[in-house]
């Protein structure tokens, strides 16, 4: 009879528990993908049902390709009223300010000293990708040379229809802005912010949107695919160079090509 009376009281402390468990009316993360040092943010926007205040946490968390979950980032909040929209906003990056691994993270809910919240109705989605790279280009386009190309080549050439959008790969800082008619057309040269390279943009259509000394967003528009220069066909020439930067002491790196080809499959 004790035991059953334990059993019974453990059951009705469960309804309990499930009672007062918070449920998700809307649970959902815009956009769907973010770029480290992007332009914006990743907005995760909630509410509950119920009729008193939570207090609640707000947890980014890492959902590795072998299942494994890593919590990156919480957020405590007191006193959230219900059926209320309610919203926090991260960047991709660690507490020291660096990129957060490339991949798959989601947003949940938890009361504070309490259960996860539920979820499983609520309207919206939890998960987004975190990048730390977007293509540059931001149209059709095909592969030209690479690296070498039999003539000392050293970037790789991404050809697109003239016009077409150019965004900083990489956000960072402008070094330098020029014209070069003999070879680079118009070019733009970013440092990137906390990458280790050097970003070059050649045979822009006209002089690029930035200038020396500008703080650029990943995925900020900085030009567009032009023929300045010796081009033959509209296209952007791309290169990347190592610390300590283009034609400062780094050097052109032939790995442009498969980084490319992987920011590419990112979309």
């Amino acid at each position: 009879a004790e035991a059953d009376g334990a059993a019974a009281a453990a059951q009705a402390a469960e309804a309990e528990a499930q009672a007062k468990r918070i449920v998700l009316l809307r649970a959902g993360a815009t956009p769907r993908k973010v770029y480290y040092a992007g332009l914006k943010p990743v907005t995760f926007r909630f509410a509950f049902k119920g009729k008193r205040k939570r207090d609640v946490q707000v947890q980014v968390v890492h959902r590795a390709q072998d299942g494994t979950r890593t919590v990156i980032k919480r957020w405590n909040r007191d006193d959230l009223e219900p059926k209320t929209v309610h919203k926090v906003q991260w960047r991709p990056r660690t507490a020291d300010g660096k990129p957060v691994k490339v991949g798959t993270y989601f947003f949940r809910v938890r009361e504070r000293g309490g259960q996860f919240a539920d979820g499983s109705k609520a309207e919206g989605n939890r998960n987004f990708k975190a990048f730390h790279h977007i293509f540059p280009v931001r149209g059709p386009h095909t592969y030209g040379d690479g690296v070498g190309a039999g003539r000392g080549h050293r970037g790789q050439d991404v050809f697109a229809k003239c016009g077409t959008k150019i965004v900083a790969a990489r956000g960072g800082t402008v070094k330098y802005r020029a014209y070069q008619g003999s070879a680079a057309g118009h070019y733009v040269v970013i440092k990137g912010r906390r990458s280790g390279m050097d970003y070059a943009y050649m045979h822009l259509h006209k002089r690029a949107r930035v200038k020396p000394g500008q703080k650029v967003k990943t995925g900020e528009l900085i030009g567009r695919v032009g023929a300045t220069g010796n081009a033959s066909g509209c296209h952007l020439h791309f290169e990347l160079w190592s610390k300590p930067g283009w034609y400062s002491g780094g050097s052109h790196m032939p790995s442009v090509t498969n980084k490319l080809r992987r920011w590419d499959r990112w979309g």
